[in-house]
């Protein structure tokens, strides 16, 4: 390992330490800020209400805008695309940027137009995020709420992400990539010369816009197939910190906005830590594994071992996906970490809102484990965690596993693809994890096999969502209790990882070690 690198590191920890409060603290402004009247006036013209709201009109409404967004993303790909689109691609594709995963099993370059990726996929980067983010605001209200029939008002939280927080960065962003050399233009393609007298097709359209988006929002679909591998849209080593930076920008300053919320910043700390320290373990791990291989194999020759993994680890401890390496020819074990990292849940540090939110339910799941054990009623800052919290928050947890899980056991059991176990595992955790990465030269070509991800995904988004919303609303009716769990000191973030751990680890392990920690071995003995 270089100096060089050590300073990489140690800055991209740094900055997102410092300045994840200062974002957060805006975030709570925002949020809470009153209504002012340009904002009242556009609720009036859309007739949209702003009246708070119960957990069932909340659903409501975040459901309806998700059938809408469906609806107009497949009509879109089928009308106004460069390449035909089938009507099961059409679902896959829309379904993977409503639910923020962005699997795309099709070069968007060459299959869509631009009016395809800024009309539906850009709007879709800027939505799917407001929504998750929403549903964390939600359960934030119920945590802090006393005996209240209301969580707030779907609109107005799903308003105010896209306008104060989502577009005001993606503007600085997408500006910053522009000067970097990203490009940004209307234009088709551009024929060029090369040297030995050959012509090349590049392709143009409005790469740093997307991107910008992409990255803070958590989609992570890439202008082009390559992705963040491509100088168009990642030009230079600054470019690519950057955007590892902004991947992890918006989940982190959201522990902190949770902190202020319920009025503790210790207990945002506590929970920013928890996702801190699963990172750098997690990346310490991918690194020294492939130091220890001394291979380039897979990564991005232009940033070198540690600018490839940093964006790497970003994405999939994120629910973003977007890439600059080819993850299948990275040694196994630094594979194998970035998978179980999809397989948590995507907690650490997650999607906008939803990374916060799976914390959360874990927390839970913590100090109801802690109440047994002491033999006291369970609580979570003063409110109760009883039976009907517990069966939802397992739920939310347990079902995703098992989709992940059961999905590549079938996959595996009706021998429809000659892939291996790790490829198969790896994207299945994907999809259902929303976050989105794939295994280059793995696609899922069949009308079944776009219907069986889209549902995947689709049960991925939901099974937490709607169990969110309704913890909302129950935790929100409850009254207040003195509290004995001190949930704001290191103590309970070792508690809680070791939960983390436990749950996860007995539900994953074994299938990590007959994949990649097995093939991992096997290379080890190779070398020796």
């Amino acid at each position: 390992m270089h100096l060089y690198d050590f300073y990489l590191g140690a800055g991209f920890i740094g900055l997102l330490a410092t300045s994840s409060p200062l974002l957060g603290a805006y975030m709570h402004f925002s949020f809470n800020r009153s209504i002012g009247p340009a904002e009242a006036r556009l609720y009036r013209i859309s007739q949209l209400s702003t009246a708070p709201m119960s957990w069932k009109q909340y659903l409501k409404a975040l459901l309806s805008i998700q059938l809408m967004s469906l609806i107009f993303m497949m009509a879109i790909f089928l009308l106004n695309s460069k390449a035909p689109i089938s009507l099961d691609l059409a679902f896959n594709l829309a379904t993977s940027f409503i639910t923020n995963t962005a699997w795309q099993n099709i070069p968007g370059e060459s299959h869509l137009s631009h009016f395809s990726q800024m009309i539906a996929i850009t709007t879709q980067n800027f939505m799917a995020p407001a929504v998750g983010t929403a549903a964390l605001l939600a359960l934030t209200r119920g945590i802090f709420q006393t005996d209240s029939e209301t969580i707030g008002n779907f609109w107005v939280d799903f308003f105010r992400m896209i306008v104060f927080i989502l577009l005001p960065l993606s503007l600085l962003l997408a500006l910053f990539l522009v000067s970097q050399g990203s490009i940004q233009n209307l234009a088709s393609t551009l024929e060029i010369s090369t040297l030995e007298g050959a012509k090349q097709i590049l392709p143009m359209g409005p790469a740093a816009s997307q991107t910008a988006i992409a990255a803070l929002g958590g989609n992570g679909a890439g202008f082009f197939s390559q992705n963040l591998a491509h100088p168009f849209a990642n030009p230079t080593g600054l470019t690519n910190w950057v955007l590892a930076f902004s991947v992890m920008l918006i989940p982190a300053s959201l522990a902190h906005y949770y902190g202020i919320q319920i009025g503790s910043k210790k207990v945002g700390w506590v929970l920013f830590s928890v996702m801190l320290c699963f990172f750098i373990a997690f990346f310490a791990i991918s690194f020294l594994g492939t130091q220890q291989l001394n291979s380039l194999e897979g990564q991005e020759i232009r940033f070198g071992n540690l600018g490839s993994l940093l964006i790497a680890h970003a994405a999939t401890a994120t629910a973003n996906g977007t890439m600059n390496i080819a993850p299948e020819s990275l040694s196994p074990l630094s594979s194998a970490v970035m998978m179980f990292q999809m397989m948590l849940g995507e907690i650490i540090f997650g999607g906008s809102g939803t990374g916060l939110y799976g914390l959360l339910l874990f927390s839970m799941l913590t100090v109801f484990i802690a109440g047994l054990m002491i033999g006291r009623d369970p609580e979570y800052l003063g409110k109760k965690i009883q039976s009907a919290e517990l069966k939802w928050i397992l739920f939310a947890l347990m079902l995703p596993s098992c989709v992940t899980l059961l999905g590549s056991a079938y996959t595996c059991w009706v021998g429809s693809t000659d892939k291996t176990l790790f490829e198969i595992l790896y994207n299945f955790a994907s999809n259902v994890g929303t976050n989105g990465s794939a295994l280059s030269g793995f696609k899922f070509d069949s009308s079944s096999d776009n219907i069986m991800f889209g549902v995947a995904m689709w049960v991925g988004r939901l099974s937490t969502l709607i169990p969110v919303l309704i913890l909302a609303g129950i935790l929100s009716s409850k009254k207040r209790i003195e509290s004995i769990f001190e949930v704001s000191t290191p103590l309970f973030g070792l508690l809680l990882t070791f939960v983390i751990l436990m749950i996860n680890g007995l539900t994953f392990l074994p299938s990590l070690l007959l994949g990649p920690l097995n093939e991992y071995a096997s290379l080890l003995e190779k070398l020796s």
